[in-house]
């Protein structure tokens, strides 16, 4: 009978336990969530950057074919309709320096998305503080 009043005991006391939870272990479940948030928008916003610098690459190689393309048209031009070898170089450099202005905007507006996107994200790092946590 005593064991049976132990075993009952014993019960009772598990039972309580369970109840009540440990607030060090729950700071830790809380903490431990917040770093698991925090890496999975760390690797949302790696993804979302490289996404990014592939679609920038392209655009420059769409950038340099065009500019390829053009600098064609201009030699076809130059044989057929007999352009002097000033007209065609006044024609070569304006298509140059037309290519440089286009391939600095762009790269200008690949850096302000860039920055744009990291103070976001800087933003966004500080208000999942594990600090507070």
């Amino acid at each position: 009978m005593l064991l049976t009043g132990s075993g009952a005991a014993s019960a009772g006391t598990l039972g309580a336990g369970k109840g009540k939870e440990n607030p060090f272990s729950k700071a830790e479940k809380k903490r431990t969530k917040a770093l698991e948030k925090a890496a999975k928008k760390d690797a949302e916003y790696q993804q979302e950057m490289a996404r990014a610098k592939e679609k920038y690459e392209r655009d420059q190689a769409d950038l340099k074919e065009d500019y390829n393309r053009k600098q064609h048209k201009i030699n076809d031009q130059f044989v057929k309709d007999h352009y002097t070898a000033s007209q065609f170089a006044q024609e070569m450099d304006r298509l140059r320096i037309s290519y440089e202005m286009d391939k600095q905007k762009l790269q200008e507006r690949y850096e302000r998305q860039r920055d744009k996107r990291q103070t976001a994200w800087q933003a966004e790092r500080n208000t999942i503080s594990l600090v507070k946590l």
